[in-house]
């Protein structure tokens, strides 16, 4: 598949019936069965593995957001993404059992097409001071997906979906930022523009699928 300019974009494979398609490795009957992967050592698994590029991997934690169609778990310092194959009844606070098909997310992991299991409940990380604009820096990499805090000043919100935006201002730089809180019924908030806000929550950075030359 190529673009106006030639470049190109990915591959497509016609295939013309499921009969010309044969099953080499059957995925694993029940995926929770698998050995648990610590989640920091959740890409050393990936790419380890010569065999096959993609596959199941299991792991623990304790879930620290729950949106629409995705969930984060957080095990020590470090976190993943997790996109269920269904809708999983869970919250933050859970601890629970997840395996997913491995695959990088810009700084962190991901697991896709996951199964869940709870197991218990856990109290939530502290989380750790973010210095927003410091990425790049090597230094706060490793807080991608997991939950931080950070401090600004309140300028305003609106609404996106299923999401209530809030638009915010770093002290310094003097740089603006948003934080997102899921949308209820009531979603008056008990301040208003100008209140200094400490905010806790989990971080995640998205990258480009193909940057600019250069950039």
């Amino acid at each position: 598949v190529f673009n106006n300019r030639n470049q190109r974009l990915g591959e497509r494979l016609l295939v013309s019936s499921d009969e010309n398609i044969e099953v080499l490795r059957a995925a694993p009957e029940n995926p929770l069965d698998l050995p648990t992967v610590p989640v920091g050592q959740l890409m050393q698994s990936t790419a380890d593995n010569t065999e096959q590029t993609i596959r199941f991997i299991k792991t623990t934690g304790v879930v620290t957001y729950k949106g629409a169609d995705q969930f984060f778990v957080q095990d020590g310092e470090d976190g993943v993404r997790v996109v269920p194959r269904q809708e999983v009844e869970i919250a933050a606070g859970d601890r629970v059992e997840v395996a997913g098909l491995g695959r990088a997310d810009g700084l962190s992991p991901k697991l896709i097409q996951a199964v869940v299991r709870k197991v218990g409940q856990a109290a939530l990380p502290a989380g750790k001071k973010m210095d927003l604009f410091g990425i790049g820096s090597g230094i706060q990499e490793n807080l991608d997906a997991a939950r931080v805090w950070i401090e600004a000043t309140f300028l305003g919100s609106s609404f996106n979906g299923t999401v209530q935006v809030l638009e915010l201002q770093h002290e310094n730089p003097k740089r603006v930022f948003y934080a997102y809180l899921p949308a209820t019924e009531d979603s008056r908030l008990p301040f208003d523009a100008g209140s200094k806000l400490r905010l806790v929550g989990v971080f995640k950075g998205k990258t480009e699928a193909a940057a600019d030359y250069g950039q």
